[in-house]
């Protein structure tokens, strides 16, 4: 099994704005963070995603991970998955620890 670590300080490929609402109040964000093998430390793909803040602390955020060299896709919120694609097995379900 295959265990990704998320780092957004690794490389250039990393991203992050804020998102404000018309008053300048933050209220989320944008980003792209690089993807590594947790067992080797090989760059693995990227993860782009936003997010949106509440006052009460909560958030609610958005995600696609694109795996380096394919066409695999995982799409996750939360730590629920969305959804997956890939060419060598078929997608049972599961979810992201974080």
């Amino acid at each position: 099994m295959l265990e990704l670590v998320i780092n957004h300080t690794a490389n250039t490929l990393s991203y992050y704005q804020n998102i404000t609402d018309g008053a300048g109040k933050w209220i989320g964000e944008l980003y792209q963070d690089s993807l590594f093998d947790r067992g080797t430390g090989e760059y693995v793909g990227v993860n782009q995603g936003y997010a949106f803040n509440f006052d009460d602390g909560s958030f609610v955020d958005n995600n696609i991970m694109f795996m380096e060299g394919s066409e695999d896709q995982l799409y996750w919120t939360g730590n629920a998955v969305i959804s997956a694609t890939g060419n060598y097995s078929k997608y049972k379900g599961g979810s992201v620890s974080l």
